[in-house]
């Protein structure tokens, strides 16, 4: 799982995730092992420590680096009602 998001409009959250294929990067396993231990990180609310851990994953992984600039965001001014769903407020 790469996100669990709520696009503008709606009220269901929706699973975004990255399927393991043929043409997927060496390491896929780890760094999908790696980014799930960072993801938990986040959706606990641990967002310093999460933003640590996907600026790791960072330089090889787009979806990391976006999280990892979310993440350093939260860590310096938490959401007030967590729930480990990100509000998408634009399409």
């Amino acid at each position: 799982m790469l996100d669990r998001v709520i696009v503008k409009g709606r009220s269901t959250a929706l699973e975004l995730l990255e399927v393991a294929h043929p043409c997927s990067p060496d390491g896929f396993p780890e760094l999908a092992a790696r980014y799930a231990e960072a993801f938990a990180l986040y959706q606990r609310g641990a967002f310093a420590e999460a933003a640590t851990r996907f600026s790791i994953l960072a330089a090889t992984d787009q979806p990391s680096a976006l999280l990892a600039a979310r993440c350093r965001v939260f860590a310096a001014s938490a959401p007030a009602e967590w729930t480990g769903i990100y509000r998408l407020e634009t399409k």
